[in-house]
C-alpha cells in the first residue's frame, strides 16, 4: 500500500487528462487515480483522450487540466510535439506532464518538453502514485507565495515568478517575471522563511533554483539573462544544493 504524503496540502481537487490510444492503459491510470483519490484525500477528476490532436482542440476551447498523462506514441501524432502544444496553449496554467512510453527510445526528445516523470509500460501501481505526488508537490510549489512591505502596504509575489533576491545596504531588490521591487530587509530573514528551492549564492544573493538557466563553478546565469558571480567561500555548497535539487526534480526521467 503507497503512503501517501502531504505534499498535496491546500489542494482539494484536481483536473486530470489522460491521453492514450491504448484502452487497457487507460483504464488501469483511471482505475489506479481513482483509488489515489482517497490516498491523497483530494478529489480527481479525470477526462480520457485517444488522440493528441483531440485534447489539443479541448485547451483551445478552455479544457484545463493541472496533471496530464500522455502516451509517447499516439495514433494521429508524437506525444512530444503534443506536450509542446500544451506548454504554448496553456502556459498559464502549467499543466504537469507525464509521459508514458513502452521505451527509453523517446527520452531525449522527452525532457525537451518539460514532464515530471517518463514512466514505461506495463504501468505498476507505485509509479502512478509517485508521478501523482510529484505533479501535487510541483502544483504545490508553484502556488506558494512571498510576502513582503513596501512602506505600509503588504504585497506578494508567487515564488516561481521570483528570480532572485539581491541585498543592497538595509534593502532588498527583488528580480521577478514583472520587473522588480526594492524593499527594506535582510537576505538572512529572508533565507529563514525556508524557501524550497532558493540557493544563497553568495553573501549578497539569494537565486531561485527553478528560475536558473545554467551555471559553473563561477556563476550563474538566470532565465532573465542576468549573470551573477558565486561566493568564492560558497562554490562548493552551491554546487552541491544545485545537483541535489536537480536530481529531485528530474528523478523518473
Amino acid at each position: 500500500m503507497y503512503n501517501a504524503n502531504n505534499t498535496g496540502n491546500g489542494i482539494h481537487e484536481m483536473k486530470i487528462a489522460i491521453c492514450d490510444d491504448d484502452n487497457l492503459i487507460c483504464d488501469r491510470l483511471e482505475e489506479v487515480i481513482n483509488t489515489a483519490s482517497k490516498a491523497f484525500q483530494i478529489a480527481f477528476e479525470v477526462e480520457v483522450f485517444q488522440k493528441g490532436n483531440t485534447l489539443i482542440e479541448k485547451l483551445r476551447q478552455g479544457g484545463r487540466y493541472e496533471l496530464i498523462f500522455l502516451d509517447i506514441v499516439l495514433s494521429d501524432s508524437l506525444g512530444t510535439d503534443i506536450a509542446l502544444k500544451i506548454r504554448e496553449i496553456a502556459k498559464d496554467l502549467s499543466p504537469q506532464i507525464i509521459f508514458i512510453s513502452s521505451s527509453h527510445e523517446y527520452g531525449p526528445e522527452a525532457v525537451e518538453s518539460g514532464p515530471i516523470k517518463y514512466l514505461l509500460k506495463p504501468l505498476k501501481e507505485e509509479q502512478i502514485y509517485c508521478a501523482i505526488e510529484s505533479g501535487l508537490k510541483n502544483i504545490s510549489r508553484e502556488k506558494r507565495q512571498f510576502e513582503y512591505r513596501v512602506g505600509k502596504q503588504t504585497k506578494c509575489v508567487l515564488l516561481k515568478d521570483i528570480y532572485y533576491f539581491e541585498a543592497r545596504d538595509k534593502q532588498i531588490r527583488m528580480v521577478t517575471t514583472r520587473g522588480e521591487e526594492i524593499f527594506y530587509g535582510a537576505i538572512s530573514s529572508i533565507e529563514a522563511n525556508d524557501l524550497h528551492g532558493f540557493i544563497l549564492i553568495h553573501r549578497s544573493y539569494l537565486i531561485n533554483f527553478f528560475n536558473l538557466d545554467s551555471y559553473s563553478r563561477s556563476e550563474v546565469v538566470m532565465r532573465n539573462g542576468d549573470l551573477i558571480r558565486i561566493g568564492n567561500t560558497r562554490k562548493e555548497e552551491v554546487e552541491a544544493c544545485i545537483m541535489d535539487l536537480a536530481g529531485e526534480y528530474s528523478a523518473g526521467l
